[in-house]
């Protein structure tokens, strides 16, 4: 910003583009700032009434009205009411600035009073703001203004703010089952759509925004948080299959071994495509014909399901949804019998 040494220079012929009329003042409004300039700031005279805005100004923009002699109370609204106090005579010029401030969903601002020369500096260096009317008898009243007066209704604030906690949870819903290697159902894309699309159309609204923009880029937030969905998911499935191929590995590399005088566990598998995790179990000692098939099925029930089910390795794939199979088979490698552990065995 120049010197005021530099402004005086340079205003030193400068004329405003309106002077006061006959018997009044006139105010000029400045909003110099650049920063976040596409939200609009409102000027009312007197009081928050929808017929009381002069007029509003977006980035390096000012306006003007006129006022009457005497006490006069200036509001300015952003994310919030700014307002300050003035005491014009006839023929008087004011000068006011709005300051732009960080907001929580768009930009606050305040007002202060200015020098003539900082006032008529910035006048000369602005382009001009929209000017609803210049007396506030005028009954001119801004179709803006009232959608304005709706975007500044406490309860929008707070629907926004849940809207925000609903968009949290709805990522959340995507995001963890990947982190586990799992896609999420139809209902969870579903409310992706939903909720970010009136999140961020509420939040546009309030900005000042049309709302189909911000609909628009709920929608397009929603497909790009879907793919991200899906390369996590992705991602950790593929590190699953790797973990789980390891662990099959590392349990091979330590058979066939003995599991009992008579059973020999020979080697496991795993099939991650359908799956189902298998055991391989010989009789050392039988033959197919010689094997007792209701001791087998009665030690199938009172041993084998309360191991797999207690098997902290194993509750990790039956809460996946994988199929345990146990393959017996006889000392000449016919099969005997194979027995199948599932999820809902072990409830």
């Amino acid at each position: 910003m120049p010197t005021p040494e530099t402004m005086k220079l340079r205003t030193a012929d400068y004329e405003l583009p309106k002077l006061p009329e006959a018997g009044k003042a006139i105010v000029y409004i400045v909003r110099p700032a650049q920063l976040a300039g596409i939200i609009q700031f409102n000027v009312f005279l007197g009081d928050k009434k929808v017929e009381s805005e002069m007029g509003y100004t977006q980035g390096e923009q000012y306006i003007y009205f006129n006022l009457e002699p005497g006490a006069h109370k200036i509001l300015s609204n952003a994310e919030n009411w700014a307002e300050i106090n003035v005491t014009v005579k006839a023929g008087e010029v004011v000068f006011i600035k709005q300051e732009k401030k960080w907001g929580f969903l768009k930009a606050r601002n305040s007002l202060i009073i200015l020098a003539d020369y900082e006032g008529m500096y910035y006048v000369m260096t602005l382009k001009l703001g929209t000017v609803i009317k210049k007396d506030k008898s005028d009954l001119t009243v801004s179709s803006q203004t009232i959608e304005n007066q709706a975007r500044n209704m406490p309860w929008l604030k707070w629907v926004v703010a849940l809207l925000s906690f609903a968009v949290v949870g709805q990522v959340s819903a995507m995001l963890i089952p990947a982190f586990n290697g799992q896609l999420p159902g139809v209902l969870s894309l579903v409310g992706s759509y939903l909720w970010l699309s009136l999140f961020f159309m509420s939040v546009w609204f309030l900005r000042g925004k049309r709302k189909l923009d911000g609909v628009l880029v709920g929608i397009f937030s929603s497909f790009i948080l879907m793919q991200l969905t899906e390369g996590v998911a992705a991602y950790n499935d593929e590190l699953k299959v790797m973990e789980r191929d390891q662990v099959v590995e590392n349990s091979n590399k330590e058979l066939p071994k003995m599991v009992d005088e008579e059973t020999r566990l020979d080697m496991v598998s795993i099939d991650q495509g359908l799956n189902n995790y298998y055991f391989y179990m010989t009789g050392v000692n039988l033959l197919t014909s010689e094997a007792d098939i209701d001791f087998m099925d009665e030690n199938y029930k009172e041993i084998i399901i309360p191991s797999a089910c207690s098997n902290s390795t194993l509750q990790v794939l039956l809460a996946e949804n994988y199929t345990i199979n146990y393959v017996y088979k006889d000392k000449l490698g016919v099969p005997i019998r194979t027995y199948l552990v599932s999820s809902k065995d072990c409830i």
